[in-house]
């Protein structure tokens, strides 16, 4: 016992020393710890004008640079020794100003074409699609039809009208006829529909083959090791991190971009041929598309992630670095048409990354979901490219700055990306231009960066608290979906029968309550269930444990996932489905043990369903199955806009997403982040469920105060009133007992 209590005793020294330091360090944050800009390169490069413009940044407080060169706008050309030199030039001045610079691996956007290069010595390794020959023929000996230059993946064959199918691809022969290329098959007599599947080079880009591991490998031979190459001395201390941008399968006819070696690598892994799931692809043909499609969809995310983010990642290690970078629209409602499985993407990634581009709020009600993929596989930082694009203009102001990023802070993002300063001003393709240059936001930008230095002092390196978990529901979305029923609409377009998009953004703005979502394959394989009914992310920094487990739209649905579900509802654990119960599984010939797992879970009192989620019936019941960690309560306007101000947009009033809530645990502190990123002021109720023997702090990141607050105990729980200016946050600190 005297060991245990000299141990605890210990262990509460070291916790509040640890508060000490980080108090000290949040009421003067140091220079480095302001945001990293987006240094666009559009113009000629010159030292005396790099050496000023680096200077500037850093009296501002921004604590580094990731370059963007402009492929036929930076001079000297890309990748050329004159380039070079003034890319070493660069890093020698960031590095006497103690910045960093975040590694931009190409020149212009998307990534993966080595500023055209690519394309000129590897046309064969660009990236690909699927195509589909569908037609009628009259058999009764050999027949023949045109076909692109491509690999043929599939050749199915049936009677018409009919939908079953029967592979043929070891028959059918691809020739050289006179005007391109001719299929050759045999077929008997009778009237019959012949599919040929092929997989072809998209001669209109030069873009590297995400999905092909060797190709991108390639790619890092023309710019990775180029750079490393240049200036070994700076990788792992000027360099440490890189940042790739806008990977998507929409660059293709359909959304539909495919590899090579796919059949290949499928075999493989499921030691059998894909030739005839390839129909579900396009149409629907029957009751075997759900699985059909879970096998094909799941192994091309599955291709894509260890395609160029694993590829880069395994290369960053090898040279003392991290990887980040992002899909396109990563919040987009369907992935399917972006980067496929919006969790699984960044399993491989040292930092994911997002993008938050166009206008105020566009997708931030979907940040959630590169946060929840950065809980699911324990990644400690998740980066923001943040306000490119920002429309209308004239609202991009020091305000502005604040009112998005806190927006994101409090969905899980802990580093901003500003997008960005250019080097030439007067040439500014996409605005807005963050820099001294800018008379709307130049006096802002010192007090901003000091602001992302409190946040992000506090917000990364800590554990995510969240009491609900909610099953990413990408089976179900594969199931739904095939390139010819949904027009390429770069993900706007919702999965038609799946609403989970908008169940995520009730739960984050009407309801206030933060959750993660839970892959397939972190649910089976890293969620624990613990005895009293508490379903356990097992990892080994960020882990949680969640009081209910939510299935929204899960038509279908692995069976290794419900019975999972089953075993924690069968020990107690609070399980809800929304929109749908489940009736298919993702794998072959396994519905009936679905839909007999479906009705003995209906018999328990601890589980529910909800056909129509709402507001009303959602926060009923919550209040009635879970014991809330933090809930907002009533919020009042203290004070409106100014007569001068009252024009402004709608979306700057929202106080739906006012009070929005982050709680994370940092050296022995809960910490809760809130915002409010209206024009009003606004004061809200909070009540806090778990921290009932500490008292609370205020510490402010606009100013780096810490104060103690008024609070009241009552039934075991902490109460407060929580005043927030216009466009200000906050954290509310306890100490861990």
């Amino acid at each position: 016992m005297r060991n245990l209590t000299a141990l605890l005793l210990l262990f509460a020294l070291f916790a509040c020393h640890n508060k000490r330091e980080l108090a000290s360090r949040f009421a003067a944050p140091q220079q480095t710890g302001g945001s990293v800009t987006l240094y666009w390169l559009n113009d000629t490069l010159r030292q005396d004008s790099l050496h000023e413009q680096i200077a500037l940044l850093h009296r501002d407080g921004f604590s580094g640079v990731a370059p963007l060169p402009l492929n036929r706008k930076v001079k000297p050309d890309y990748l050329t020794d004159s380039y070079l030199e003034l890319y070493g030039f660069m890093l020698n001045e960031l590095k006497k100003h103690n910045m960093e610079l975040i590694f931009y691996d190409d020149c212009n956007f998307p990534t993966g074409t080595a500023g055209g290069r690519f394309r000129q010595l590897y046309p064969d390794l660009r990236i690909k699609y699927l195509t589909r020959i569908d037609t009628a023929l009259q058999g009764g000996g050999t027949v023949k039809l045109p076909v692109p230059k491509g690999k043929l993946m599939s050749a199915c064959i049936s009677r018409p009208q009919e939908s079953g199918f029967q592979a043929i691809t070891e028959t059918v022969k691809i020739v050289s006829a006179q005007n391109g290329f001719e299929a050759q098959t045999e077929l008997p007599e009778g009237k019959w529909r012949i599919q040929l599947f092929f997989c072809c080079v998209a001669e209109n880009q030069s873009i590297v083959d995400y999905l092909d591991p060797d190709a991108v490998s390639k790619l890092l031979g023309l710019t990775y090791e180029q750079y490393y190459s240049r200036f070994p001395e700076h990788f792992g201390t000027t360099i440490k991190t890189s940042f790739y941008d806008d990977h998507a399968y929409y660059y293709v006819p359909h959304t539909a971009t495919w590899t090579a070696r796919f059949n290949e690598k499928f075999i493989e892994k499921h030691g059998f041929k894909p030739d005839t799931l390839y129909p579900s692809l396009f149409e629907n043909t029957g009751e075997r598309d759900a699985a059909n499609r879970a096998y094909l969809f799941a192994f091309r995310d599955e291709l894509n992630a260890k395609g160029y983010p694993r590829v880069v990642s395994q290369w960053a290690a090898n040279h003392g670095i991290a990887c980040s970078g992002h899909p396109a629209a990563t919040y987009r409602p369907n992935p399917l048409q972006l980067m496929g499985d919006g969790l699984y993407y960044f399993k491989y990634q040292d930092v994911p990354l997002c993008d938050y581009i166009h206008y105020f709020r566009h997708g931030v009600d979907g940040f959630n979901i590169p946060a929840s993929a950065a809980y699911n596989f324990d990644k400690d930082i998740l980066i923001c490219e943040i306000y490119g694009n920002f429309q209308p203009d004239k609202y991009d102001d020091g305000k502005m700055l604040y009112r998005a990023g806190m927006d994101v802070y409090a969905r899980g993002i802990n580093k901003l990306l500003p997008h960005g300063t250019w080097y030439n001003a007067a040439k500014v393709d996409i605005i807005p231009e963050i820099s001294w240059r800018n008379p709307k936001m130049a006096n802002d930008l010192s007090a901003y960066n000091q602001w992302v230095a409190r946040c992000e002092m506090l917000l990364q390196h800590s554990r995510h608290v969240a009491q609900v978990g909610i099953l990413y529901p990408i089976a179900d979305l594969r199931a739904r979906y095939n390139f010819l029923d949904y027009k390429p609409t770069n993900g706007k377009e919702a999965i038609r029968g799946n609403d989970y998009y908008n169940f995520i953004a009730l739960m984050t703005k009407k309801l206030r309550t933060d959750y993660t979502l839970l892959h397939p394959e972190i649910l089976d394989e890293r969620c624990t269930i613990k005895p009293e009914g508490i379903l356990r992310l097992d990892n080994e920094r960020n882990y949680e444990e969640y009081q209910l487990l939510i299935a929204p739209w899960c038509r279908t649905i692995s069976l290794s996932n419900l019975k999972k579900m089953k075993e924690y509802a069968d020990k107690g654990g609070t399980v809800l489905f929304t929109g749908c119960l489940p009736e298919q599984a993702t794998e072959f010939g396994k519905d009936e043990d679905i839909k007999r797992l479906v009705s003995e879970m209906k018999t328990l009192d601890n589980v529910s369903f909800i056909e129509h989620p709402d507001e009303q019936n959602m926060r009923s019941f919550i209040n009635a199955h879970i014991l809330p960690d933090v809930s907002i309560g009533e919020i009042t306007i203290t004070s409106r806009p100014t007569v001068e101000n009252a024009d402004l947009p709608a979306s700057f009033r929202d106080t739906d997403y006012a009070y929005n809530c982050i709680h994370k645990v940092k050296d022995g502190m809960d910490c809760y982040f809130f915002a409010n990123p209206t024009d009003y002021a606004l004061t809200a109720e909070i009540t806090f469920g778990q921290v009932a023997g500490a008292k609370p702090e205020l510490w402010n990141p606009h100013t780096g105060t810490i104060q103690k607050l008024a609070s009241a105990k009552q039934d075991g729980k902490i109460r407060l009133a929580l005043p927030l200016p216009p466009v200000s946050s906050c954290f509310i600190i306890f100490k861990q007992k």
